[in-house]
């Protein structure tokens, strides 16, 4: 073969490659930073009365988009608001036990119905046990 013909063959590989990098990129931050649409509830029914009406504090920065940040687009919610959602945490709105406490239902204000787990009061040694059984 000559020298041009493996030429536009390395050329045209190398486009090929720096084409799948860029495209796995794409597909990457589509599926990992972008923040999905809020999605309200589409049963107006609903138990917990008195919803919250939540701001939007996302701290969301897709800077680097690090693979580390997994709760990446999570919103926080203070114990005040979490309190109101389950009408301070009712027992009428406990709707099971998890691996560290109980979990309540509770109403956002967009409708949404939420499960929230309140962990229950354990000593430090005891939870980073549990803690360290999951992973």
């Amino acid at each position: 073969m000559s020298s041009s013909i493996v030429a536009i063959v390395g050329a045209a590989a190398g486009g090929l490659a720096l084409l799948v990098i860029i495209i796995g990129f794409l597909w990457f931050y589509i599926l990992c930073c972008r923040t999905p649409a809020n999605k309200s509830s589409e049963t107006g029914s609903s138990d917990p009365s008195n919803p919250v009406e939540w701001g939007r504090r996302d701290r969301i920065s897709c800077a680097g988009c690090g693979l580390a940040s997994a709760h990446q687009g999570a919103r926080q919610f203070t114990l005040e608001e979490l309190e109101e959602a389950t009408k301070n945490f009712s027992e009428s709105n406990i709707v099971g036990t998890g691996s560290f406490g109980l979990v309540y239902k509770g109403l956002l204000l967009d409708g949404t119905i939420v499960a929230i787990k309140r962990r229950v009061s354990v000593p430090r040694l005891a939870f980073i046990e549990q803690v360290s059984q999951l992973f």
